[in-house]
This record gives structure tokens, sequence and C-alpha cells, in this order.
């Protein structure tokens, strides 16, 4: 219980501090106030606190406490998010438009190389999928082209409006808890829907995010690809020389 009780509480430690109510600078309640606050140990207080040293979200003073730095962005968070779940968080007006609702066939293994990841059904490696394609608009302006490999022999339905409903959650929903991802990051020549739909021009270059997604009990049931606009890209990560 313990293990679940400190997930909760960094949680809602987390939401405070990227909501304002813990603002930047200032301390967190004292690990006596906090165990009192949420009814647990220390030791499950420290563990909450750990989390959010690690993600640099906090610094532990000698003598002072936790001073909050500040939240991490969404693309370099541990947690694995999808765009549902990451506009729920933004304060702009945002949109996702099904353009792409195809079956296919993938071969994972060719997912993070130069070669096509769509093979034909006879191919060796070929796994069944649907390949969801989603337009995520902010502001009412096109920021990233999405498209998601379900493959079908883990996760055997979709939700009824694919172009909302959060991938993710119905996995999760439907067949078992997702728990972590391989994630890529390379620049690529933009293609004709990139030109057509981020309204980049042909013989640029495009930014794709690409991450093998796999359940608690290591299967995979997703491959997720992202395609950016360079100019709207923007990545900084929070790194410790020692996680402890």
């Amino acid at each position: 219980m313990n293990d679940n009780k400190y997930e909760l509480i960094y949680r809602d430690l987390a939401n405070k501090i990227a909501t304002g109510i813990f603002a930047v600078g200032n301390y967190l309640p004292s690990e006596n106030d906090l165990r009192r606050q949420y009814a647990v140990s220390r030791e499950t207080i420290r563990k909450a606190l750990l989390a959010l040293r690690n993600e640099g979200k906090i610094q532990k003073i000698h003598g002072k406490g936790s001073v909050v730095l500040g939240t991490r962005p969404a693309l370099t968070s541990p947690e694995l998010k999808g765009f549902t779940e990451i506009a729920a968080s933004l304060d702009d007006p945002t949109n996702s438009r099904l353009v792409q609702n195809d079956s296919v066939y993938v071969d994972p293994e060719r997912f993070f190389g130069r070669e096509e990841t769509i093979v034909r059904a006879n191919a060796p490696g070929a796994q069944p999928a649907v390949l969801i394609g989603r337009l995520r608009e902010v502001r009412h302006q096109p920021v990233s082209l999405d498209r998601d490999y379900v493959l079908t022999d883990i996760v055997p339905t979709l939700p009824d409006d694919p172009a909302e409903t959060s991938l993710y959650a119905h996995v999760e929903e439907t067949v078992a808890p997702i728990s972590y991802a391989e994630r890529e990051i390379t620049m690529t020549q933009a293609d004709w829907d990139d030109h057509q739909f981020l309204e980049v021009q042909l013989g640029t270059s495009v930014v794709v995010i690409r991450q093998k997604v796999y359940l608690t009990d290591t299967r995979l049931a997703l491959l997720s690809e992202s395609r950016l606009d360079p100019r709207q890209f923007h990545y900084r990560e929070f790194v410790r020389r020692h996680l402890t």
C-alpha cells in the first residue's frame, strides 16, 4: 500500500508544482508536515520527494527543506504521455483530426531504422496493425502529425473516436497497463504528408520522434511516430550527475 501511496503523493505534489500552488523558488512543507497531511510514514514521504528531486522539480537544501525548481517539459517527462493527456494541461485550445485509418502489416524491427515499417503480409516479421494518423493542432495551428501503429494481435479493438481518444488510455482500459517505451529522435526530409498537413516545404527537414510502447508484461503494443516542424520543436532536459 505504501508504494501506491507514495506514487499518489508524488503525483499530487507534482501537480501542485505544475499549477503554481507551490511556486518556483518557494519551499514545500516540511517532511513532518507532509507526513501528517497525507497520514503516511516519513519513509513514504521521502520516496515521493526523491522522485520529485530526480526529475528536477525540487532540490533539497540541508537545514532548509525542499525548494521548488519547476517542472520538466512534457516531452522529457519520465511519464509516458500522449497528446490527449498533454493537451489537458495546456491553457491553449487544442484539436485532433483523424487523417488516416488503415489496416496494414508492420515489422517492428524496422521501426527505428531507415527501412519502411509497413511491409507485405507474407514478409518475415510482419505483424497485423491498424495505422491511425492524426493531425494535432494548438491555437488552431498544426504542430504535429502523429502516426500510431496499433498491433492488433495485442490490442484487438480500437476506440470509437480514435481522433480524440487517448490510445494509451484505451490500451490500459481494454488490455493491460502500459509500462515503458523506447524513444528515438531523428531528423528526416519532409514528405508529401508533412507538406500537406504541417505546411512545411518539401526538401526541408522535420523532427521525427518514434516510440515503441510496451505493456507491464513487456509485450509490444504500439509503434508511435510524431512528426514536427523543427521551427516549433524545442527539446530541453533536466539531468543530474547522480540520482540518489
